[in-house]
């Protein structure tokens, strides 16, 4: 789909409108997808119970440094300071900005045609049925 929007010159669509999975660690999107042995993409969640509480982490090294330091760190996540009211507006444009990722900034690639040009003409289906294969 982003590619499809991409070369529909649509990129506003590929623009995040949710909340990202963030590391409880380094506080930066949990986005580093794994390929399976059958060939299947997950992202892998990199969980630890701690306290009564469950943290999610990007990767195991960011896990690690979180038990290591578990008792020296601060334990508020983002979800914490904008359930507290630290971040406002309390909305997803709120936290976005909280994080540095405004409108002129958030999913801008320089090399849009680069990775996309040759998929041109090729239906969404079409990219779906390569993904899986």
């Amino acid at each position: 789909m982003i590619i499809d929007n991409v070369n529909a010159n649509n990129v506003e669509a590929t623009l995040p409108e949710t909340l990202p999975w963030l590391c409880a660690t380094c506080h930066l999107p949990a986005c580093n997808a794994t390929q399976s042995r059958n060939g299947t993409w997950r992202v892998r969640d990199w969980k630890l119970e701690y306290d009564g509480r469950t943290y999610h982490f990007c990767t195991n090294g960011c896990r690690q440094i979180f038990w290591k330091d578990r008792d020296n760190v601060n334990h508020e996540t983002l979800v914490d300071r904008f359930l507290a009211g630290q971040i406002q507006p309390m909305d997803v444009g709120g936290i976005l900005g909280y994080m540095g990722l405004t409108p002129d900034v958030m999913g801008d690639d320089p090399d849009y045609t680069a990775w996309t040009r040759d998929y041109v003409g090729r239906p969404a289906d079409g990219l779906a049925a390569v993904a899986r294969s």
